[in-house]
């Protein structure tokens, strides 16, 4: 619901509000699991682990969304523009085909009211295409490097190596509005 044009702080506001209370409430929970349980262990997949993922991962998204609401925020008080910060009564944003099919036409960049990166809709426009990349990129690095032995420095480039490839590829596709699979 947030993701669209015709949004409301107030929506933007209780998004963050349902976010940062589960995000407090799992990291009760993990403290109180951990006096109970053994300590967090990925290997074991035990329930303090879980209860760290999910307060770590909500704790990232609760603070993402908080800093997103500042910048719209500040941003309309620079521009004088307040579309967003308006209450707009027994407004359902809804999607429609038309929107859907038409989106990859117009460059996102210029499209008013998105708020996703162009990236995100690069990814969203091919995701099987995206993911069978991903995979065989992920094989061609693994044959090409020893990828445990490397530390530091050269893993970084690596890996920036390899999501700037992907990330350049599927937005090539997208603005190309080439749909593989």
């Amino acid at each position: 619901q947030i993701y669209h044009s015709p949004f409301t702080f107030t929506v933007l506001g209780n998004v963050v509000h349902d976010l940062a209370v589960w995000s407090i409430l799992m990291w009760l929970n993990l403290f109180y699991s951990t006096t109970f349980f053994m300590p967090p262990s990925r290997r074991l997949a035990n329930y303090t682990f879980f209860s760290l993922t999910v307060a770590y991962n909500l704790s990232i998204l609760s603070g993402f969304l908080l800093i997103e609401a500042i910048v719209i925020f500040l941003a309309e008080i620079k521009t004088g523009d307040s579309r967003f910060t308006k209450e707009k009564k027994n407004r359902i944003p809804t999607k429609r085909k038309k929107d859907v099919q038409e989106m990859p036409k117009l460059l996102p960049w210029k499209q008013k009211g998105v708020r996703t990166s162009v990236l995100y809709q690069a990814i969203s426009y091919n995701p099987l295409t995206f993911f069978i990349l991903a995979n065989l990129a992920t094989g061609l690095v693994n044959v090409m490097f020893r990828t445990v032995e490397i530390d530091g420095c050269p893993a970084v480039l690596i890996l920036t190596g390899y999501l700037a490839t992907l990330s350049t590829i599927s937005l090539i596709l997208y603005s190309r509005s080439i749909k593989i699979a």
